[in-house]
């Protein structure tokens, strides 16, 4: 193995590891797994694998739109700005509903095909109930 490819591998068995300690896998963390594999192709002969490297994170604030069934979220055009903008990043989301509530979660999760309706009292699985703080600790920053 060369140099790089032993820095792949490591970086596969941690996250592999974090998989199997935590019971659990999210989309974005497939993903990445899927991507260092991708990379050891040679020595494992499975071919091209469906992974993309996550390099960093970016936070979206965002609003939803208010809709007569109630709130409506569409990720298709967040992911498609952040992706043109920062193609190896994971997208996490914080979402301010009209009543305050603050809602946070990754957004690899969302549906990709269709806006979701979301109701603060019963949050998709996705997303999870966050403090306010989370909010106004970025928010300030796009009033400048």
């Amino acid at each position: 193995m060369t140099r790089d490819e032993l820095g792949y591998f490591f970086r596969f068995v941690q996250g592999f590891a974090a998989a199997l300690i935590s019971a659990s896998l999210t989309v974005r963390e497939r993903a990445n797994l899927l991507f260092l594999l991708d990379q050891l192709q040679p020595h494992h002969g499975l071919g091209a694998l469906p992974g993309r490297e996550l390099t960093r994170s970016v936070l979206v604030l965002a609003r939803p739109q208010v809709t007569g069934e109630g709130v409506s979220f569409d990720a298709r055009s967040v992911m498609q700005l952040v992706r043109e903008k920062w193609p190896t990043a994971g997208i996490d989301l914080l979402l301010r509903l009209p009543d305050g509530t603050i809602l946070g979660g990754e957004l690899e999760h969302a549906p990709d095909d269709r806006p979701v309706v979301i109701r603060a009292q019963r949050p998709p699985k996705w997303l999870e109930v966050r403090p306010a703080a989370e909010w106004s600790q970025w928010d300030h920053l796009g009033a400048r």
